[in-house]
């Protein structure tokens, strides 16, 4: 609704998108237009709410949450949104249905990133940088498929360090670096099962990798390694 934007006019292609406490009383929206934007940023108190892309948008510059109780979350099944500049994430973020392609890299601090059910999450370089962050991976009894996490190809892996809590129930990590995933010494083992490991990964590459000096006591159940030249 443009009357719900300042000027009364909707965001239009190259705008920079600002959600601000002090100005959206209510933060939940639909995004139900195609766009490219310069920016989008929700900052601010906001209370619990979502912005759901439910058509696929461009973002050329940052995407930012900062709202630890607003997710932004892509639900638009068989279409891709493409994600150019960095992600910074104080804020949850979902990718429900459909792919997200993330050009830049995604740094996480004390938020969620899950992908869940259809959802297609594909990067260059994500970071679980806090250890109140977490990386998540689920889904619903009734979905028709699992959450994948991949890298763009065999020559642009994905490096995938989680600092935070990990909780990865089911779904498939595919093209990581030949580090694989980097579990690090300020890690939270929630979930680790069900999931398939991916290439191609580089020779002589690993598939788990626990990094720094912690110890960790876990049982992972229904991994699978799909994997070529892993050492």
């Amino acid at each position: 609704d443009a009357g719900n934007w300042e000027g009364g006019m909707r965001p239009a292609n190259g705008d920079h998108v600002i959600m601000d406490a002090a100005d959206v009383p209510n933060p939940s929206m639909v995004w139900d237009y195609e766009a490219t934007l310069g920016s989008f940023r929700v900052q601010g108190a906001l209370p619990s709410g979502a912005v759901s892309f439910s058509s696929p948008v461009v973002i050329t510059g940052d995407l930012v949450n900062e709202s630890g109780g607003t997710t932004l979350a892509f639900f638009h099944p068989d279409q891709m949104s493409r994600l150019e500049g960095p992600v910074t994430l104080s804020g949850p973020f979902a990718v429900e249905a459909g792919t997200v392609v993330a050009v830049g890299s995604i740094t996480v601090n004390a938020a969620s990133l899950a992908v869940r059910n259809t959802g297609l999450l594909r990067g260059s370089s994500i970071r679980v940088a806090d250890p109140a962050g977490a990386l998540i991976m689920s889904r619903d009894p009734e979905s028709p498929g699992s959450p994948v996490i991949e890298g763009a190809s065999a020559e642009s892996p994905l490096a995938l360090i989680v600092d935070g809590i990990l909780s990865l129930s089911t779904g498939t990590l595919r093209s990581l670096s030949a580090e694989g995933l980097q579990i690090g010494p300020t890690a939270t083992l929630d979930d680790l099962s069900n999931i398939t490991l991916e290439g191609p990964t580089a020779p002589g590459g690993s598939g788990i990798r626990f990094t720094g000096e912690a110890i960790f006591v876990s049982t992972f159940t229904g991994i699978r390694f799909s994997l070529t030249d892993v050492g």
